[in-house]
Protein backbone atom coordinates (compact mmCIF):
# COMPACT_ATOMS: atom_id res chain seq x y z
CA UNK A 1 0.00 0.00 0.00
CA UNK A 2 0.89 3.69 -0.67
CA UNK A 3 1.78 5.89 2.04
CA UNK A 4 1.94 9.42 2.04
CA UNK A 5 5.76 9.42 2.12
CA UNK A 6 5.52 7.45 -1.20
CA UNK A 7 2.92 9.29 -2.78
CA UNK A 8 4.86 12.96 -2.20
CA UNK A 9 8.06 12.51 -4.54
CA UNK A 10 6.10 10.86 -7.26
CA UNK A 11 3.67 13.34 -7.88
CA UNK A 12 6.95 16.01 -7.14
CA UNK A 13 8.31 14.44 -10.26
CA UNK A 14 5.23 14.07 -12.54
CA UNK A 15 4.75 17.62 -11.72
CA UNK A 16 8.38 19.00 -12.79
CA UNK A 17 8.93 16.66 -16.26
CA UNK A 18 6.70 19.65 -17.78
CA UNK A 19 9.44 22.21 -16.46
CA UNK A 20 12.34 20.25 -17.81
CA UNK A 21 10.68 19.77 -21.42
CA UNK A 22 9.99 23.28 -21.97
CA UNK A 23 13.62 24.28 -20.76
CA UNK A 24 15.34 24.62 -24.15
CA UNK A 25 19.55 23.76 -24.00
CA UNK A 26 19.74 23.54 -27.88
CA UNK A 27 20.50 27.67 -28.14
CA UNK A 28 23.47 27.17 -25.42
CA UNK A 29 25.33 24.07 -27.32
CA UNK A 30 24.89 25.93 -30.57
CA UNK A 31 27.20 28.82 -28.66
CA UNK A 32 29.23 26.63 -27.22
CA UNK A 33 30.25 25.44 -30.50
CA UNK A 34 30.76 29.05 -31.75
CA UNK A 35 33.43 29.19 -29.14
CA UNK A 36 35.67 26.39 -30.10
CA UNK A 37 37.82 26.44 -33.07
CA UNK A 38 37.68 23.54 -35.68
CA UNK A 39 41.51 22.21 -36.02
CA UNK A 40 42.81 23.01 -39.36
CA UNK A 41 44.35 20.11 -41.56
CA UNK A 42 47.87 21.18 -40.55
CA UNK A 43 47.14 21.17 -36.48
CA UNK A 44 45.71 17.06 -36.51
CA UNK A 45 48.23 14.24 -36.72
CA UNK A 46 48.03 12.03 -39.72
CA UNK A 47 47.25 8.91 -37.34
CA UNK A 48 47.71 7.00 -40.85
CA UNK A 49 51.22 7.66 -41.22
CA UNK A 50 52.03 7.29 -37.39
CA UNK A 51 50.51 3.78 -37.36
CA UNK A 52 53.61 1.59 -39.29
CA UNK A 53 52.51 -1.55 -39.42
CA UNK A 54 48.67 -0.91 -40.71
CA UNK A 55 46.82 -2.50 -37.38
CA UNK A 56 44.98 0.24 -36.32
CA UNK A 57 46.53 0.63 -33.21
CA UNK A 58 49.67 3.52 -32.48
CA UNK A 59 51.99 1.68 -30.37
CA UNK A 60 54.71 3.50 -27.97
CA UNK A 61 57.47 2.49 -30.35
CA UNK A 62 55.64 3.67 -33.34
CA UNK A 63 54.94 6.99 -32.06
CA UNK A 64 58.33 7.57 -31.08
CA UNK A 65 59.46 6.69 -33.97
CA UNK A 66 57.12 9.22 -35.96
CA UNK A 67 58.19 11.65 -33.09
CA UNK A 68 61.87 11.67 -33.87
CA UNK A 69 61.39 11.95 -38.06
CA UNK A 70 58.43 14.43 -37.27
CA UNK A 71 58.81 17.01 -34.05
CA UNK A 72 56.43 19.34 -32.93
CA UNK A 73 56.14 22.51 -34.02
CA UNK A 74 58.17 23.92 -30.97
CA UNK A 75 61.48 21.43 -31.56
CA UNK A 76 63.78 21.89 -34.17
CA UNK A 77 64.79 18.73 -36.67
CA UNK A 78 67.96 17.42 -35.86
Amino acid sequence: MLKFRHIVPLVMLTLSVPLWAATSTAATHKKDTKKSPTPSAAEVRDWKAVDANGDHLVSPEEMEKYLQANPGPLKKKG
